[in-house]
């Protein structure tokens, strides 16, 4: 019985339509013998595809004892999503301790597919559906009551943001993104005609996107940035038929930013109006902030980003505060007048000067 020249490890993308694999794995799957550790979709394949495959039940050292015995030239190994890595290993160690060196196996690794940008959100749209069946609370949860979370972690992200530290931004992206996959999943379940899921809502972004740039993916030629955020507002005019320029502005932001996206949106649409005067004095404040919204815009600054810059370097300054040790204590000052003599009625019933340091301090100045 002969031994393999070759034994090679391929490995496979789960994350993509089994049997959607290079052409370079094809041609060496047509020329070996093929085995893997179960049953998998990829195997299935593989074997409609025409080329046998053989399932060898573990442990990792049974499965390499067999693949080191097998009669081919070529040996190929149909690695799991994990990697088979016990499966390496047991190989090597074998491979390092055969008797004929000049006669021991090739051990390669090939990849018949690979996992495109993005394929990693197949993993959490698979995660979702699992929590969303197999978790209680997950289970519970309605568009409504995820709704305070939606906003705590962009909250979360801007303060990521605001750090400059890049693992906590990655960290809170994903806490976004997990939220998006929530509320698609939440709406995938719902029997309305009006149903939607993670799908419906990229393709929907895409489609979005692609037609708001038309300098991109059309033939329309733009000079600039400006350019680009005018056909942009075009564009959307005439999806949305808004009978305002102000219509469709969240009114539930934070006041500042509402605000300046108020001011924006007519100032875009060429539109000029004052604002009315106020009657009280808190609708006097709101005039002066709104007015220093404004200005803030007119010189090219975000007013609810240098407040919250401020109110941050507020929260520092109080916490140095409180890390500080006290303060000694003031002495107490003396409330004697400096030209003060002594009289024998203030002396009344006290030592003879000068047996007391008060009694010598009296006497010095005594004329």
């Amino acid at each position: 019985m002969g031994r393999p020249a070759r034994i090679v490890l391929l490995h496979t993308s789960p994350r993509l339509p089994a049997g959607l694999l290079t052409a370079r794995a094809w041609r060496l799957l047509a020329d070996a013998v093929v085995y893997a550790g179960a049953e998998t979709p990829q195997a299935a394949a593989i074997r409609a595809a025409g080329t046998d495959v053989t399932v060898l039940p573990g442990p990792a050292s049974a499965q390499a004892d067999a693949l080191l015995a097998a009669d081919a030239d070529t040996v190929v190994w149909l690695a799991g999503a994990d990697g088979d890595g016990p499966l390496g290993q047991a190989l090597a160690e074998r491979l390092v301790a055969h008797p004929e060196p000049d006669e021991r196996p090739v051990l390669e690794a090939e990849y018949g597919s690979f996992d495109p940008p993005g394929a990693r959100l197949l993993d959490v749209v698979a995660v979702m559906d699992r929590l969303r069946t197999s978790c209680p609370w997950d289970r519970e949860q309605t568009h409504a009551s995820l709704a305070p979370y939606l906003l705590e972690e962009a909250y979360e992200t801007i303060d990521a943001i605001d750090s400059g530290e890049r693992a906590h931004l990655r960290e809170e992206l994903g806490d976004v993104l997990f939220q998006v996959a929530f509320h698609s999943r939440v709406a995938a379940e719902s029997t309305a005609a009006d149903r939607f899921d993670v799908d419906d809502v990229a393709g929907e972004l895409v489609e979005k996107l692609v037609r708001r740039h038309p300098h991109v993916f059309g033939d329309v030629a733009v000079s600039g940035a400006d350019e680009v955020v005018a056909n942009w507002d075009e564009i959307k005019r005439a999806e949305k038929a808004r009978d305002s320029s102000v219509d469709g502005v969240p009114l539930a932001q934070p006041a500042l930013q509402l605000a300046a996206k108020l001011q924006s949106r007519a100032e875009r649409a060429g539109v000029e109006a004052a604002l009315p005067p106020a009657t009280d004095p808190d609708g006097e404040l709101g005039s002066q902030l709104f007015e220093l919204v404004r200005r803030s815009r007119a010189a090219g600054l975000d007013a609810e980003a240098a407040l919250r810059r401020a109110a941050l370097r507020y929260a520092t300054a109080v916490r140095a505060a409180e890390a500080a040790p006290p303060a000694d204590p003031e002495p107490a000052a003396d409330t004697t007048p400096a030209d003060s003599t002594p009289t024998p009625a203030a002396d009344a019933g006290t030592e003879p000067a000068g047996t007391t340091e008060a009694g010598s301090a009296d006497a010095r100045h005594a004329p």
